[in-house]
C-alpha cells in the first residue's frame, strides 16, 4: 500500500537528494525548536509518529540546556554575593587591625576574581597573602577565610591559635565529579578530606558521608591501608590536608591525636 508522504505532498519527488535533505534539516530545526511554521507536515501515521518523537526530544534537550544555563547563572550570582559579603567583612577587619592599603588591595582583588573553577590557584594566592601578615592578624584572617570549614567541621573548632595561623593555609581545595574514585582501596593514606559540599560513598559498606564529615583520619592514625573505595556520589567539593602535614599537626598539637583515638 502506497502512503502519501511529505515529499509527494510538497511536490519534491523530482528534486535532487540534496534539496530533499536540506528541506529535512529545515523541518527538523523548525520542529525541535517548537516554531512549527506548518509548511511541511507529516502526511501518514509513520511520519506522525516520527514527528512526535522529534518534538519530545527537542523539548527535552532545550529544557535541559535552559535549566543548566539558569543553574550556572544562579551559581554565579550566589558566588558574587558571597564574595561581596567577604569584602565587606575585610573592610571591618581593616578598620580593626589596620591591614594596610597594599594587602587590602590584594585581598579585594582575590575575592573579586575568585571563582570555583580556579580554586587551586586561588588557594595558592591566598597562602601567599597570609604569609605576609603579622601573626596576630594572620590568625584572625585565616579564621575569616576558612570560616565555612570551621563552621561545618567541629574537629577544626576551638583549637590553638597557632594551628589557625600556621596550618589552615595548608588546606587545599579539590573538586570531584559524580562517579569519580576519590580514595582507592589498598593504597596508603595520602590526604585527609573535609567534605564541604556534596556526597561521598563507601560502596563496600554502603556508608554515605556529607558536608561536615572528615575522611581518612582514623585510617592514617592506625597505620592501615584503605580498606575500600570511596566514590563521589554527587559532584563533590572538599578541603584536604596532605598526610605528612596532618602528622605534623598531630605531633604539634596532641589534642588532635587524642580526639581521633577516642
Amino acid at each position: 500500500m502506497n502512503y502519501i508522504n511529505w515529499i509527494t505532498a510538497n511536490e519534491m519527488k523530482d528534486l535532487s537528494m540534496g534539496v530533499r535533505y536540506l528541506n529535512s534539516l529545515y523541518w527538523a530545526a523548525v520542529t525541535c525548536t517548537t516554531v512549527g511554521y506548518g509548511d511541511i507536515l507529516p502526511m501518514n501515521k509513520y511520519e506522525l509518529l516520527w514527528a512526535v518523537i522529534i518534538i519530545a526530544c527537542g523539548v527535552s534537550v532545550f529544557s535541559y540546556i535552559l535549566s543548566d544555563l539558569s543553574s550556572k547563572f544562579s551559581d554565579l550570582l550566589r558566588t558574587k554575593s558571597v564574595n561581596q559579603d567577604k569584602l565587606n567583612q575585610i573592610n571591618v577587619l581593616n578598620q580593626k587591625f589596620g591591614i594596610g592599603d597594599d594587602l587590602m588591595k590584594e585581598l579585594k582583588q582575590f575575592f573579586e576574581t575568585f571563582h570555583s573553577e580556579s580554586q587551586g590557584e586561588s588557594n595558592r594566592e591566598m597562602s601567599i597573602i597570609l604569609k605576609a601578615l603579622p601573626s596576630s592578624l594572620k590568625t584572625h584572617m585565616a579564621k575569616f577565610i576558612y570560616q565555612d570549614a570551621l563552621f561545618l567541621h567541629t574537629f577544626l573548632q576551638n583549637r590553638d591559635d597557632n594551628f589557625y595561623s600556621n596550618f589552615l593555609e595548608d588546606l587545599k581545595v579539590d573538586k570531584f565529579n559524580k562517579g569519580d574514585i576519590i580514595i582507592k582501596a589498598g593504597n596508603k593514606v595520602e590526604h585527609i578530606y573535609f567534605i564541604m559540599d556534596g556526597l561521598m560513598v563507601n560502596e563496600a559498606e554502603m556508608r554515605y558521608f556529607k558536608a561536615g564529615h572528615m575522611i581518612n583520619h582514623d585510617t592514617l592514625v592506625l597505620g592501615e591501608e584503605i580498606p575500600s573505595d570511596y566514590l563521589a556520589e554527587t559532584d563533590l567539593l572538599v578541603l584536604k590536608f596532605e598526610s605528612a602535614t596532618f602528622w605534623t599537626i598531630m605531633n604539634t598539637f596532641p589534642d588532635f591525636y587524642d580526639d581521633i583515638i577516642q
